[in-house]
């Protein structure tokens, strides 16, 4: 039986390899010593990362901060989350299955989208839904399974082919002019609606405005504190402690509905319920 090579033999073996004038592409693994022979011919990685969630701005230290010191922290953090044009495009690219995709709900916490900025713009500035804050804040649950969502999933393809199929000769300027307009698409089994919306800067203007002074005076200090979301799980879990008081103070047992629990009871392990002996015709409890 062979001997296995020592360390030195190893060694010099390895050094060997590495002498000749195309070095085996094994060595590439030797990440200290010999790493250095080869050389990727390829598109170098990319540095382009995913911004950071605004979960992360939350800290258990920042619960009580308050007026100056809560405003401090809220611009350092405003600073802090600025994300580069490379960012724009790279989240852009990851996210386009939407809400299949696990980064599109990380990335939408804590932001102003489209489909809930209408709300934020008729809640009060003052006196904001605290709901709502917690809507745009707190961490998504996942992808809600309302009848209508589903059926625009499933048919968001039919729609498309649709809309194209009765502007076969309309398409996108080759100079990238942007459209002036957009087409609203309600798609049903019975019939198609098209409304034609008209670009309105000066709505947009006042829109963005309204709504970053929004975020910046809700949205970020609720990311930092989370103190309506605390608030909300507090409640839900003093709300459940008190329906679960008060189902074991008006709980009934037995057939006869008795609400006394006595030492003396069987269970049933199908139905989890629990019953008087002597309601059942047994005189002693099963061994």
């Amino acid at each position: 039986m062979t001997e296995p090579a020592t360390p030195e033999e190893q060694k010099r073996f390895i050094q060997s390899l590495a002498g000749l004038k195309k070095p085996c592409v094994g060595l590439s693994a030797f990440k200290e010593e010999y790493s250095g022979l080869f050389v990727s011919h390829g598109p170098g990685p990319t540095s382009t990362k995913l911004p950071p969630s605004f979960r992360s701005f939350y800290s258990a230290n920042n619960e009580s901060i308050e007026g100056v010191d809560l405003t401090k922290m809220c611009n350092s953090m405003y600073e802090q989350s600025h994300i580069s044009d490379a960012q724009v495009v790279y989240v852009e690219e990851v996210t386009r299955n939407q809400s299949s995709s696990l980064v599109w709900h990380e990335q939408r916490v804590g932001r102003i989208t489209a489909s809930i900025a209408g709300d934020c713009l008729r809640t009060s500035l003052s006196n904001p839904s605290p709901s709502l804050i917690k809507k745009i804040c707190a961490a998504n649950e996942g992808p809600k399974r309302f009848p209508a969502v589903i059926w625009g999933t499933q048919h968001a393809d039919d729609a498309f082919r649709m809309y194209t199929n009765m502007y076969t000769k309309s398409g996108p300027s080759p100079d990238h002019v942007p459209c002036g307009f957009a087409d609203l698409i309600v798609c049903t089994p019975i019939d198609v609606i098209i409304v034609r919306v008209n670009r309105d800067i000066d709505f947009i203007h006042d829109m963005v405005k309204s709504l970053q002074m929004f975020w910046e005076k809700h949205i970020l200090p609720e990311l930092i504190t989370r103190r309506f979301e605390r608030n909300v799980q507090s409640e839900c879990s003093s709300k459940a402690d008190k329906e679960k008081m008060l189902s074991d103070n008006t709980k009934s047992y037995c057939v006869c509905e008795n609400r006394t629990k006595l030492d003396d009871m069987v269970g049933c392990d199908h139905c989890d319920t629990w019953f008087h002996i002597k309601c059942i015709g047994l005189k002693s409890l099963p061994t």
